[in-house]
């Protein structure tokens, strides 16, 4: 038993995270709760085919269906509930099976055993593990799967030989980008473990054509099902296939720099001073000196972490022989972040076994006078930040905050009310987002409307936008709120509110078109948009 749990302390760290920490962002269950709900009504919903996470809300939907006896009966949960609780026992199951899985990969390095235990453990209780491990989302279940398929592909180039390990890399390999499609970054590196490790000669090579067809048969076993559902052509399928669902490309380098942090660190908003920084936000000034007190160091300890693995990798033989290894694994993704929102802590999940590989790498070849102890106190930094983050009383005060308000007006609002506020950073959109089981997130009936969307779409329409759906509001009965916020004469501390950010917008300009309406009631927080103005 000792030894056992010796072996999978991660496991048992994760474990006791999970039992007293809260996810502090729940990305897009509600979507997926309220898709597969729709699903089992029959009303087929076009995003529960989704290509992005293709497998993710069907297996929702098979899970949610054996398990309804016990959700239903011996729990008594509302019908929401139930979904998201079945998406959470996947993503933690499948968690839990990636940490050992991680485990049982580095194991097959030539590193030390207390390399791996160091390893796993910072693995256990980075930020992308804690908040998306306990999440109805697709991410850590795709990255585990990812991780168990490269822990067959290095088995199988460790025996020299391949069978059985070999179908099984394919088939996990394949199914990864399944449930969340930038995965798919991940595979040439992991096809190429075969020569990359063990070097290029014609065997290696051939073994990586053979894990190639292998997966690609995989995939093409999946996906004929739902060609032939969805009734796509060759065209189509393209179309389809390389849909993201999400329509706005933030693009630049400068996003992925602060970013790639988010997979160890709670950064908290920090892009935001950042920002006030870097645009002199007259509202909000922040200086170099504060900047770097309110978490810029955080990034440094980071990036001095990747470079010191990056200098041990390279001065080291043994090490260096996984370096190509770890570089077409990285490279891709950093590609891909630097053109689609690499602030996005989910961009970067596909680099995350080669950064621990590379992590495990440094500790087991780095000085016991420096490395080491650099990358123990990183450890120590990742627990410690991650752990207050997601403290249950910090969601809790938050959630209490965001159900005052809704109170308010929680009664006026029927399915086609909006609630206008300022951006997708509001407490209300929010509250949707971090509170997925409150009662208020179980219909459809609080619709909160930021005014401006991401920093990359036209917002310089936001007057045409806010006037078209007030009006559909209003044409379907429902009414339009508008948060006092906006008409404030100058923005909050807390508002996620850059000036000058948006060239030709000003908080002048939002909140003068706010107070020039006409209002017919108010409560603490909001006011109610006159219907027939003058």
């Amino acid at each position: 038993m000792r030894r056992a749990l010796w072996r999978y302390a991660a496991v048992v760290l994760f474990i006791l995270a999970a039992l007293v920490t809260r996810p502090y962002y729940y990305a897009d269950s509600l979507e997926y709760a309220q898709c597969i709900i729709a699903q089992e009504d029959g009303q087929s919903p076009p995003m529960f085919f989704e290509s992005s996470h293709l497998l993710w809300r069907p297996l929702g939907w098979v899970v949610h269906s054996a398990l309804l006896p016990v959700l239903r009966n011996q729990f008594g949960l509302e019908r929401f509930a139930q979904v998201n609780l079945s998406l959470i026992l996947i993503s933690l199951i499948l968690s839990l099976t990636g940490i050992i899985y991680l485990y049982r990969l580095l194991r097959l390095l030539p590193i030390s055993e207390v390399s791996v235990q160091v390893t796993t453990l910072i693995y256990a209780v980075s930020q992308c593990v804690m908040n998306y491990g306990m999440t109805g989302t697709s991410y850590m279940s795709g990255i585990s799967i990812l991780i168990a398929g490269l822990y067959y592909v290095f088995d199988s180039a460790r025996r020299l030989s391949v069978g059985l390990s070999l179908w099984a890399a394919g088939v996990l390999l394949a199914i990864a980008p399944l449930l969340w499609m930038p995965y798919i970054l991940a595979l040439p590196a992991a096809i190429l473990v075969y020569p990359t490790v063990n070097g290029w000669n014609r065997k290696n090579l051939v073994e990586s054509l053979r894990l190639t067809m292998v997966v690609a048969l995989v995939a093409l076993a999946i996906l004929v099902p739902f060609v032939v559902h969805l009734h796509l052509t060759p065209a189509g399928f393209v179309q389809w296939a390389l849909d993201p669902g999400d329509k706005h490309y933030m693009a630049g380098p400068l996003r992925t720099v602060f970013g790639l942090p988010k997979t160890l660190f709670y950064l908290g908003n920090d892009g935001l001073y950042v920002k006030r920084f870097l645009y002199h936000d007259p509202y909000h000034p922040v200086s170099a000196l504060m900047l770097f007190g309110l978490g810029l160091w955080k990034m440094g300890l980071f990036y001095s972490l990747l470079l010191v693995i990056f200098v041990v990798i390279l001065r080291d033989l043994t090490a260096r022989k996984y370096l190509v290894f770890l570089l077409v694994g990285i490279i891709p993704n950093l590609i891909l972040s630097f053109r689609w929102d690499g602030a996005a802590l989910e961009r970067h999940l596909p680099l995350m076994p080669f950064l621990f590989i590379a992590l495990a790498l440094g500790f087991a070849y780095g000085s016991t006078t420096f490395v080491r102890p650099l990358i123990g106190a990183v450890g120590l930094v990742v627990l410690v930040l991650n752990v207050s983050a997601m403290w249950p009383s910090v969601s809790a005060e938050a959630e209490a905050r965001g159900t005052a308000h809704i109170r308010e007006i929680w009664p006026r609002l029927n399915d086609h009310s909006i609630v206008t506020v300022l951006n997708i950073q509001d407490e209300l959109v929010v509250f949707q987002r971090i509170h997925p089981l409150n009662p208020y997130n179980q219909s459809h009936r609080l619709c909160p409307y930021p005014v401006l969307g991401s920093v990359d779409d036209s917002s310089r329409y936001w007057r045409e936008r806010f006037e078209h759906a007030k009006r559909e509001a209003w044409m379907e009965h429902g009414g339009v709120w508008v948060k006092k916020s906006l008409l404030a004469s100058a923005p909050d501390v807390d508002d996620y509110w850059i000036e000058n950010e948006r060239p030709g917008i000003s908080w002048k300009n939002i909140s003068n078109y706010f107070r020039q309406q006409y209002y017919s009631d108010s409560t603490d927080t909001f006011l109610l948009l006159q219907p027939d103005q003058p």
